[in-house]
């Protein structure tokens, strides 16, 4: 099945490994992880210009939405903060965070649809303006995939998005989003399942599934 990873790219990237519990942190981020817990105030601020970059691309790609995505931001480092004192390095501090993006924003999808996607999250504009007629196509690709997944629920998105373009497990998504394993399996089935019949009903991304059928057939 041609799932939205491999319309968004082309290809079929393999899927991430779930980082392996470490004691080991750095020792600078651990010493920031420390003065923020002891509520230094700098040391605080410092750590939401190193990582609110990378909260905001997660959070922007599941929601869409700048304003949206602007609040979660927010939402995230309120809870990252007040949870802080719990970190204690048995997994990377990014996937820690990661885990909190999630929960965060899987609590934000449950209370509303989002708005369709502002161009400017989910391409880069050099892209989008490039004049070539593959990148020209890719674009196009892009702009129709993100709006049918847009059409499925919130939490059949999620779980697609996560596994399929980010790459990770069923087991770890049920250990963000407080889901049993068996339920994650089983929206990643129904999401692909409907994704593939709107697709199929898209005029140009039926002719990727059309390419995917010959290339099947004995």
């Amino acid at each position: 099945m041609a799932t939205p990873l491999r319309l968004l790219s082309g290809r079929q990237s393999e899927a991430r490994t779930p980082s392996a519990p470490s004691a080991a942190v750095e020792p600078d981020l651990w010493a920031l992880i420390s003065d923020c817990v002891r509520g230094d105030s700098r040391a605080c601020e410092r750590l939401f210009v190193t990582y609110r970059a990378q909260v905001f691309r997660h959070v922007s790609f599941l929601l869409r939405s700048r304003t949206d995505a602007e609040d979660v931001v927010q939402e995230v480092f309120v809870e990252l903060f007040r949870s802080l004192r719990n970190f204690e390095g048995r997994a990377s501090f990014s996937t820690w965070l990661h885990r909190i993006t999630v929960r965060v924003t899987y609590r934000q999808l449950r209370r509303f649809t989002p708005a369709p996607p502002p161009p400017e999250l989910v391409f880069d504009a050099a892209q989008a303006s490039a004049g070539t007629g593959q990148q020209l196509e890719q674009h196009e690709r892009h702009a129709r995939t993100m709006r049918l997944l847009d059409q499925l629920s919130p939490k059949k998105r999620l779980t697609l998005l996560l596994h399929d373009l980010q790459g990770i497990e069923a087991r770890e998504i049920a250990a963000m989003t407080g889901a049993p394993i068996l339920t994650v399996r089983t929206r990643l089935f129904y999401a692909r399942r409907e994704f593939e019949v709107l697709a199929r009903h898209d005029a140009v991304l039926a002719e990727f599934f059309a390419a995917e059928d010959e290339e099947e057939a004995p």
